[in-house]
């Protein structure tokens, strides 16, 4: 059953979700089912084969709902979600929550989103809610003062389960497809803090998977390993620097505080992971196409890292 919301202030709100699709497990048709019936519709971007989403799209009641956008080939995450985003916004919506295809969306999860935007109608300068998400055990994104305030704010925010206003992320040119698909959601969230925006956390969480995520423990310590792709490490090491070329000299301390994550997980590939010799490879070798300033990345060069390895090259 699909709702049409309407908030109290008598203006009609058509809440929509964008997912992407990327030659998606068989289960992904559950975990479209939570997506249909709490939105109005469901824009599902397809970055892999076209042939493999019929058999996980089943019923006729999601096929009512959710409307396939073809991308004829992997154009990457941040390609899809524009996609998506302009879908949503040409069929009249105001705000849409973005999805990756992993992500489970709890019962209430378009209400708590609704609650927010309606409260977001006094507050033009917030133009993002992101929810708490919990991966491996492990809970992200969670504010220090979430207990104070009704939606607290936070610099950081991933991309699925995010709810955005669509005019502004269609007057700041929406994701940045020439990073294709890491770091496409910090750059954002560091264009709309420098634009005066604000984004700010919903209370309720997301379950959401970061890679294969797989627990560790160093001195008593513990840490969760991604198991990502040489190319996904290629893309992250790239932009990693892009973003730094961009954003340090306006968002210094973000840009210091990311670019010491990425050097632990370097650590942590190292230490923990299979293929640690041409995952590290990768990476650096897209630090070092970074500088380049009019590089970008594409599925190609996921592909081609992605063949020398045993890792299942996934996104």
């Amino acid at each position: 059953m699909t709702t049409n919301l309407v908030s109290s202030k008598g203006s009609s709100r058509h809440l929509h979700a964008v997912v992407v699709a990327f030659n998606p497990d068989p289960d992904f048709s559950n975990r479209l089912a939570r997506l249909t019936t709490q939105f109005e519709k469901v824009w599902i971007v397809n970055n892999g084969d076209p042939l493999n989403l019929p058999s996980v799209i089943p019923s006729s009641s999601q096929r009512h709902s959710a409307l396939v956008i073809d991308m004829h080939g992997n154009a990457g995450i941040a390609a899809a979600i524009n996609a998506g985003v302009r879908a949503a916004a040409v069929a009249g919506a105001a705000w849409a929550a973005l999805f990756d295809q992993d992500s489970i969306c709890p019962d209430g999860f378009a209400d708590v989103g609704f609650a927010a935007i309606e409260w977001a109608a006094d507050h033009a300068q917030v133009a993002l809610f992101a929810p708490i998400f919990a991966d491996s055990g492990n809970i992200y994104q969670r504010p220090k003062n979430s207990d104070v305030e009704r939606y607290p704010m936070v610099e950081e925010a991933i991309t699925s389960g995010s709810f955005v206003r669509l005019s502004t992320f269609l007057a700041l040119g929406g994701y940045d497809e020439s990073f294709f698909i890491d770091f496409v959601d910090h750059d954002y969230m560091l264009r709309l803090n420098q634009t005066g925006h604000e984004a700010r956390s919903l209370p309720i969480e997301l379950i959401h998977s970061i890679g294969k995520g797989e627990r560790k423990s160093f001195f008593g310590k513990s840490f969760v390993t991604t198991h990502h792709s040489p190319g996904r490490l290629f893309a992250s090491g790239h932009n990693m620097m892009k973003l730094i070329f961009r954003h340090s000299f306006r968002s210094p301390r973000m840009c210091l505080k990311l670019s010491t994550r990425e050097v632990l997980r370097i650590l942590k590939i190292i230490i923990y992971e299979s293929d640690r010799v041409i995952k590290v490879k990768a990476w650096f070798s897209g630090f070092f196409r970074a500088f380049s300033r009019s590089s970008s990345v594409s599925a190609a060069d996921l592909s081609r890292w992605n063949i020398n390895s045993r890792v299942f090259p996934s996104q």
